[in-house]
């Protein structure tokens, strides 16, 4: 999938992803800094112009405070992070660039009663049931997104 492609389904950039201090880090667009909760993905495009998703993720809060969560794993956080910041970091010493694209999730209000007995009015974000479905369609047209599903090393 290419950047045409994920816009045509809603998603929008959010950031570039470059190198500070030897470890990837993401500029974040106006955007990027007020989307609700939704789906990210990571889009890389080679020096040869060649386009796509290598990650895609869902986030709860900030998409900002999200791609903290991930850099902290690629300095040693977490085996996953390590391998995934290697990947970014190796992508864009290559030549190539890594943008951000996200999507807000809906968020729908729920009532209902509480294991207590109390009446509860709440907003409930699918993000996650989103993310689901959207590594799924990457996978339907371009195989399973190389960073998704690492383990530790």
């Amino acid at each position: 999938m290419n950047s045409t492609d994920i816009e045509k389904l809603g998603f929008q950039k959010a950031a570039s992803v470059y190198v500070r201090d030897g470890v990837p880090d993401a500029l974040f667009n106006d955007f990027g800094e007020s989307v609700d909760p939704g789906v990210y993905c990571w889009l890389q495009k080679t020096e040869q112009g060649e386009e796509e998703i290598v990650y895609v993720g869902m986030f709860g809060g900030s998409l900002p405070k999200r791609f903290r969560e991930h850099r902290r794993g690629f300095m040693g956080g977490s085996g996953s992070g390590v391998k995934k910041g290697k990947f970014l970091y190796e992508s864009l010493d290559a030549g190539g660039t890594v943008s951000i694209y996200a999507k807000a999730s809906a968020t729908v209000n729920v009532g209902y009663t509480d294991i207590l007995g109390n009446e509860v009015y709440t907003a409930v974000s699918v993000q996650g049931m989103d993310e689901i479905q959207m590594i799924e369609h990457v996978t339907d047209i371009q195989g399973k997104p190389v960073l998704n599903g690492t383990k530790g090393g």
